[in-house]
């Protein structure tokens, strides 16, 4: 099974003098693995391309098969990092809670 600690620390040092950081990295048994990204600024689809083609190059398929997607942090995903709040601060934010309240921030 492939190591979601090893396409962080790769990720990582790819985004080095960027805007960009890992918010998460989850793997499946499958060998399935998403890398989301966020951006101080914004995440392009290219930025996102240039990435997964980075961390690709430094696997060898022959040895391990893996499905990689990396994609931007979006609307429906939950903050996670500091850096992710501080960017949201001025949006409003609603969440619906377990018995269908809702709550704005």
């Amino acid at each position: 099974m492939i190591d979601c600690t090893k396409i962080t620390e790769i990720a990582n040092a790819k985004l080095v003098g960027t805007d960009l950081f890992v918010v998460d990295c989850t793997c499946s048994p499958a060998n399935e693995v998403e890398l989301l990204i966020d951006s101080d600024t914004s995440v392009g689809i290219e930025t996102c391309v240039e990435l997964s083609r980075a961390i690709e190059a430094e696997f060898d398929r022959d040895t391990e098969d893996f499905s990689l997607t990396v994609a931007s942090a979006g609307i429906g995903s939950e903050l996670k990092h500091l850096r992710q709040y501080r960017n949201n601060c001025s949006h409003k934010i609603s969440k619906k809670r377990f018995l269908q309240r809702r709550y704005i921030a």
